[in-house]
């Protein structure tokens, strides 16, 4: 099961990294519209919450409790 948690993360990362160069290499040179912009914001944001949504179930699921992984009141 660890092994595949594992080999799950790395291939997220590395999907996150393509998806971040190349989304680099299509605006170079480019003039974003306010319009895009904010589509560009919107998606970045949605990413963002689901990926820290992974992170606290896997968290949450694993041994670790969230006072451990330094989630205190």
């Amino acid at each position: 099961m660890d092994i595949i948690l594992l080999v799950g993360i790395i291939i997220y990362l590395i999907i996150t990294a393509y998806t971040g160069y190349a989304a680099i290499e299509k605006l170079k040179g480019n003039e974003l519209s306010e319009e895009k912009r904010i589509q560009r914001y919107r998606f970045s944001f949605l990413w963002n919450v689901v990926s820290g949504g992974v992170v606290m179930l896997l968290i949450v699921m694993g041994p670790a409790t969230l006072e451990e992984t330094g989630f205190r009141p």
